[in-house]
This record gives structure tokens, C-alpha cells and sequence, in this order.
């Protein structure tokens, strides 16, 4: 069976605009991903890993 759709789980945007919002979610993963591949090393981490962060 399918996942249902819950639009409490649907991120919103939190800029003035998609483009601001897509550049600030892009800047957190390379963060959350730099910031993990520094202190675990790059063959330790993985997406779910830089996902929850």
C-alpha cells in the first residue's frame, strides 16, 4: 500500500520566494553534509545520515 498524503509533514517555505527557499535548503544539506563528512570522514555518512540533520 501507498504512504497517504499529510499536509502536517509537507515542508513550507520559509522565504520570500521558491528561489530563497531552495538556496537556503541547499545551503543546509551542504552544511549538515560538511559538517559530517569532517568529523565521521566521507565513507561513514550517509543520505538518511545528512537528512536528519
Amino acid at each position: 500500500m501507498g504512504s497517504t498524503w499529510n499536509a502536517e509533514t509537507v515542508p513550507r517555505i520559509n522565504a520570500d520566494n521558491i528561489a530563497e527557499h531552495v538556496a537556503r535548503q541547499r545551503a543546509a544539506v551542504l552544511d549538515a553534509a560538511v559538517g559530517l563528512f569532517t568529523t565521521r570522514g566521507y565513507g561513514e555518512v550517509s543520505l538518511a545520515d545528512i537528512g536528519q540533520r
